[in-house]
């Protein structure tokens, strides 16, 4: 994950047009390849793609099959090319509200080849992979670890992005990456397109709010984000995508740290954030934590205006770009809510999700399991 900033929107809109400059132009450009490559080797039918650490390896230019390990298989159904795929991760295969694309592909991936137990490079079952013998591994690991795993199974591997991130120029260029591997670079093309126009509605809002108070940033703190961790109000994360992505303040980040971090109440209460978003994760602790902690807490601006809301999750088995996407509309309607009032919402959580998930209505899904952007329930 890239160092946290207080940097507003407009600071990255620049190095979203540059991204997507480079998804219109594939992941071919050649940079310095940790293989050392032949020119020699390619012929008509092949071509070289240069990933995200700069590896440059050699595929077939009509990739039939492929496999993924760590938590590629996203970026996979993001450009639409899961009907390539022969073998995914066991957590891939396990439809979850938490990875919104296990849900959308649920029978296609319940029936593929496990090649992973989990996410981690240590998980990876070589065997399989060498059995199987797909065209093209894509895989979320770091360049050593692709390189030892290419060596292994002597498979091509291509890198893509695990950072936790939104609008980062890695996720852009994974986003083509993956399209140009599997064939979709149409698919890619038109979605970096869409984020980029997401990005910049999203800009034009916060721009005329901070414009009209004063360069202002509305003050947040972000309470049990992290879907692995037992922790409830004072688990917090630093460094948060979508909060950045939407301009305003997450408190923690004056840590200095990145990802999940535990705080105290009293540090909370120190901060006096406007605005708390919570992951729906687990009510019931953070309801018996409020109980138990009602002195402390009424001193918060946000639980003094009720002004505490729940959010899907948005990092499980790495990052759901769609969700992130969905939580930066949300924490910004909230934030600068008199710049939203005119805003359908509803719509653009499902057309945030139908482009990313090749039209499926995740949102109806996530909202018929009671799973949703909206005010917390009564603590």
């Amino acid at each position: 994950m890239k160092k946290p900033t207080k940097a507003l929107v407009t600071a990255f809109i620049c190095a979203l047009t540059a991204a997507l400059a480079f998804a219109i132009t594939g992941c071919s450009q050649q940079g310095e390849s940790a293989q050392e490559v032949q020119e020699g080797d390619q012929t008509p039918d092949t071509q070289f793609v240069t990933d995200v650490h700069g590896r440059s390896e050699l595929l077939p230019i009509d990739v039939t099959s492929a496999a993924t390990v760590g938590d590629a298989t996203r970026y996979v159904a993001y450009v639409g090319g899961q009907d390539k795929l022969t073998g995914v991760t066991d957590v891939d295969k396990q439809s979850s509200l938490s990875r919104p694309y296990t849900v959308a592909f649920e029978e296609t991936f319940s029936n593929l080849t496990s090649v992973s137990k989990g996410s981690s490079f240590e998980d990876v079952n070589t065997e399989e992979l060498k059995n199987l013998a797909p065209d093209v591994i894509l895989a979320t690991f770091t360049s050593d670890e692709c390189d030892k795993l290419q060596e292994q199974t002597q498979i091509p591997v291509i890198a893509l992005s695990d950072e936790d991130e939104v609008f980062a120029d890695a996720i852009y260029e994974s986003i083509a990456c993956a399209g140009k591997v599997l064939g979709c670079q149409d698919k890619a093309q038109e979605l970096t397109g869409k984020m980029d126009a997401w990005a910049a509605e999203l800009n034009e809002r916060v721009q005329n709010w901070k414009m009209e108070n004063e360069g202002a940033s509305p003050t947040v703190y972000l309470a049990n984000m992290d879907p692995d961790a037992e922790g409830s109000w004072t688990s917090t994360f630093a460094g948060y995508a979508p909060a950045e992505s939407a301009g305003v303040l997450n408190v923690a980040d004056e840590l200095g740290v990145s990802g999940n971090t535990e705080v105290t109440l009293d540090q909370i209460a120190q901060w006096d954030p406007q605005f708390i978003f919570a992951s729906t994760t687990d009510y019931g602790i953070l309801r018996q934590d409020y109980q138990e902690n009602q002195e402390l807490f009424s001193q918060i601006q946000a639980v003094q205006g009720e002004d505490i809301y729940t959010q899907p999750v948005f990092i499980s088995n790495g990052a759901n770009i769609d969700t992130g996407l969905c939580e930066a509309f949300f924490i910004a309607s909230v934030a600068y809510e008199d710049e939203f009032e005119d805003w359908d919402m509803e719509g653009k959580y499902k057309e945030i999700y139908e482009a990313f998930l090749g039209g499926y209505d995740f949102y109806g899904t996530m909202r018929a399991q009671s799973v949703e952007f909206w005010k917390f329930p009564p603590l």
